[in-house]
């Protein structure tokens, strides 16, 4: 840049995106860097073996809420589902508990939400307010789709939240398959992350517009480009193509 007029002093950076970073983030879009404020004390730790911080703490759920619904698109990517809906069997029980004066005492009888993100960086002391780049809810996502379903406002409902930096992807799969035990988990929902799966997404994405491949499970009926209820087979020109059968019919075409 030298002495050109666009120079005003301050400080340059250069990424270099490569066809594999481009890629990545075209199935996995970062969430944009944000600034999260905590409620109350945080208990701080750092993994003896990766050296990377992890921290438990409360958080507002009116917070979490334009969280989600802001970053809608990526903030749930590496989550092994999305929105298991209404008819799942812990959301009448979490609205209830909203629309109760045990709202009040939802940071207690929440199991409230994990994430995990690249980097954690505390920026502020009072109120507690932490730097977060690119955030990724791996946990929790029955609790945050009832929050944004409950219409009224919640400035007393709290819910508990743990976010881990972690050091790689494995990681991430690991906290993502131990933490989700709410709502049943199957084998299926745990390979969302493999990268098969996400290589198909992208070749349908890119050379095969005519297929949808629902990497997560509910990713069809979640996507909001989507104008028709979940049902595999042809709509218009576009095929839905269910990750259980392709699964199983990549493996038994590939190995047995």
């Amino acid at each position: 840049i030298g002495n050109s007029s666009y120079n005003k002093g301050g400080a340059f950076e250069l990424h270099l995106y490569d066809l594999e970073r481009i890629l990545k983030h075209v199935i996995d879009p970062v969430t944009p860097e944000l600034e999260l404020e905590l409620d109350g004390e945080v208990l701080p730790r750092v993994d003896r073996l990766t050296k990377r911080n992890s921290i438990i703490g409360f958080v507002k759920g009116e917070k979490i809420r334009k969280l989600t619904v802001d970053h809608a698109n990526t903030i749930f990517s590496l989550n092994p589902r999305l929105a298991l809906g209404k008819n799942a069997l812990t959301y009448k029980p979490i609205m209830d508990t909203l629309n109760s004066p045990d709202g009040e005492r939802f940071w207690k009888l929440s199991n409230g939400i994990t994430a995990i993100c690249d980097e954690l960086t505390k920026i502020k002391d009072n109120p507690i307010t932490y730097k977060i780049v690119n955030l990724k809810i791996v946990n929790g996502r029955q609790t945050t789709f009832t929050l944004e379903k409950f219409l009224k406002d919640i400035p007393k409902v709290e819910l508990p939240i743990a976010i881990h930096e972690i050091q790689d992807r494995n990681e991430g799969r690991k906290i993502s398959a131990t933490t989700n035990t709410q709502n049943a988990v199957k084998p299926i929902d745990l390979i969302s992350d493999w990268d098969e799966p996400r290589t198909f997404a992208r070749r349908c994405k890119q050379e095969f517009s005519i297929f949808f491949y629902e990497r997560q499970t509910k990713g069809w009926e979640n996507w909001k480009g989507n104008k028709y209820p979940i049902k595999v087979g042809l709509r218009g020109r576009v095929r839905v193509l269910d990750k259980n059968i392709s699964a199983r019919a990549y493996y038994a075409y590939t190995y047995d």
